[in-house]
């Protein structure tokens, strides 16, 4: 029998891999998971946070929406006004359709409501008002007992022809004219009448509204009282996420001596189309001038 030389040894086996657990995996899998599909929804803004970084900056939006309102004809408008000092206040409401197809006339279709307390003596009132082609013409429905010497109640519920229509803008021409609004800062986004929209804070250039008045509606405007009133207070706009179509504007401001006012516009009804025409029968000039002699003190003929 022969001795070996070597002395036995145990086999050297490669050691044993490392096992990772399964809740690792798992939570590797979804970190992963997570991460494509994070880029997924913030690239194709399924998901748009404002640090998002395909998402258009403020500048780009305005930009936009400019573009798109110029393109703008028709639409409805909503418009809610309030102010209150001390022992007055007064509400407004109008609501109706604009028609800019002619670029020679922004065309409306509208009805008011208004109400107002002054010290202690409450006013309301509503009616419709009509810019077309033949004319601007307004119908007060309600008209409130008054302490003057004419019977107004004649005219009431009837159609007045105010006067000929000339070239207006329209809102969409405000709201479409190229630098007028300044971005001082992006909000969250909201939804506007269910369409979600950017949600940014505005200044307004007082040059700019000064233009738009005096040559397109031929009103001469103080500048400076212009200017003093536009730095005053910031607009709240907000522009269709998908459309970049101007949906709502809103404006509050509480003055020094106490003064509160909010005003809120909506649009609605892009590109509808519009049938605005003169009513059939209305009061003339001339016929109004009649009814009012009495309170110059010149009597009825």
């Amino acid at each position: 029998m022969e001795n070996n030389i070597f002395p036995s040894q145990p086999a050297q086996l490669p050691p044993p891999k490392k096992k990772f657990p399964l809740w690792a995996k798992s939570a590797v899998l979804a970190v992963i998971i997570i991460v494509l599909a994070g880029g997924i929804a913030l690239a194709s803004r399924i998901w748009d946070p404002l640090w998002n970084p395909f998402r258009p900056s403020p500048e780009e939006i305005m930009s936009r929406m400019n573009q798109e309102m110029d393109n703008v004809l028709t639409s409805s408008v909503k418009i809610e006004a309030n102010a209150s000092q001390k022992d007055q206040s007064f509400s407004v409401l109008v609501e109706g359709d604009i028609d800019g197809s002619d670029p020679e006339l922004a065309e409306f279709d509208g009805k008011f409501d208004f109400s107002g307390s002054f010290k202690g003596i409450s006013i309301s009132l509503s009616g419709n008002y009509l810019v077309s082609k033949e004319g601007v013409f307004l119908k007060i429905n309600n008209i409130p007992p008054l302490p003057i010497p004419v019977d107004l109640s004649v005219i009431e519920g009837k159609w007045i022809k105010a006067g000929e229509s000339s070239g207006q803008a329209g809102l969409e021409d405000i709201f479409s004219e190229k630098d007028i609004f300044y971005v001082k800062k992006e909000l969250k986004d909201e939804k506007i009448d269910g369409v979600s929209a950017y949600h940014l804070i505005t200044g307004i250039r007082a040059e700019k509204i000064r233009d738009v008045f005096e040559s397109s509606y031929m009103i001469p405007v103080d500048y400076s009282k212009l200017t003093e009133a536009a730095n005053k207070f910031d607009m709240d706009l907000f522009i269709g996420k998908k459309d970049y179509l101007l949906r709502g504007v809103r404006i509050s401001q509480t003055a020094e001596e106490g003064t509160l006012m909010s005003i809120n516009i909506d649009f609605t009804d892009f590109g509808k189309e519009f049938d605005i025409k003169g009513p059939d029968e209305f009061l003339g000039q001339e016929e109004i001038q009649q009814i009012l002699l009495p309170l110059m003190g010149l009597g009825a003929n």
